[in-house]
Parts: structure tokens; sequence; C-alpha cells
């Protein structure tokens, strides 16, 4: 019960402190968002979620590997939970899960995108069909990566964006 009385208490801090302050001061928001968002009940953050979804991505960008973690593991569990709000933001979760599965420097980073990416494939196939080639093409240099753990990954995510349009799927 207090996670979800600090929740309702702080986020709505957070996301106004994040669009009042200047472009170069939000980063702080955004960390404090993500962390906040890892320890919720997952029924408080559905009913949360369309207006935190464009902080979440947001902090797929900045630099810290334990803030992108976290976001992509909240972003992972959400995939399943709550599709039809994911499905509004594919246009910019795909190439940024794309990026950082190639340039992210943490392996864990990279492999937690390769994640994400292949369990994007249960969303509505209209939505998510188009970028099928894309997705296709631009895991291969993914397959060469200098940890196995990323290589597995990476063949796991590209096999499923493989038989997307197939009739099992």
């Amino acid at each position: 019960m207090y996670r979800q009385r600090f929740f309702v208490e702080t986020v709505p801090l957070l996301v106004a402190g994040f669009y009042q302050s200047p472009a170069g001061d939000r980063d702080p928001f955004l960390r404090a968002m993500s962390h906040v968002l890892q320890s919720v009940p997952k029924q408080v953050l559905l009913s949360e979620l369309p207006p935190l979804m464009p902080l979440l991505i947001q902090s797929l960008s900045l630099p810290e590997s334990n803030l992108k973690t976290s976001t992509l593991t909240t972003l992972y569990s959400l995939v399943h939970d709550a599709p039809l709000v994911i499905s509004q933001h594919i246009s910019t979760l795909i190439p940024s899960l794309l990026l950082l599965s190639q340039q992210a420097q943490e392996m864990t980073v990279r492999a937690a995108a390769l994640q994400c990416l292949g369990v994007m494939t249960i969303l509505p196939h209209h939505m998510v069909f188009p970028y099928r080639l894309r997705v296709i093409r631009e895991l291969a240099p993914t397959l060469d990566d200098k940890k196995r753990l990323v290589r597995k990954e990476a063949v796991k995510c590209r096999g499923e964006w493989f038989l997307l349009g197939s009739a099992k799927h």
C-alpha cells in the first residue's frame, strides 16, 4: 500500500517538474521516474501509464546503463500487460530499441533491448508488420556481437521477427 501511495504522490510532481524544467535539467526527473516505476505494482502502473510513456521512451536516450536497463525491464513487462498503450508508441520504440541493441556499451542493455524487441512481435500484427524487414536487416550486425548472451538474444529476437508473417505466428 505504501508503494502505491508513494507513486500517487510523487509521480505527478516528477512529471510536472520534467515538463517545467529546461531541456538540460530534465535527466534527474527521468532517473527518478524510472526507479519509482520499478517498484510499483502493475495494476497501479497500468492506470497511470499513457502520460508516462513519453518519459519512459526519452529515458532510453540517457547515458546511464542501469537507468536504461530498468526502463527496458519495465517496457518488457508492459508489452504483455498493456499492448495497446505500447502500440501507440511503436514508431519511436522500435528505432530506439534497434539503436540500443547495436550501440549500447553495456552487454545487459544490449540484451535487454533485444528481449524487448523480440517481445514486440506479440503486439497487433498490423502495427508491427511494417517494421519487419527493417528490424531483420538491422539486427544482422548484432548476430556478431562479442558477447555470447547478446548473440543468443539476437538469434531469438530475429527469429521472432522472421516468423511474424508466418501462419503459426
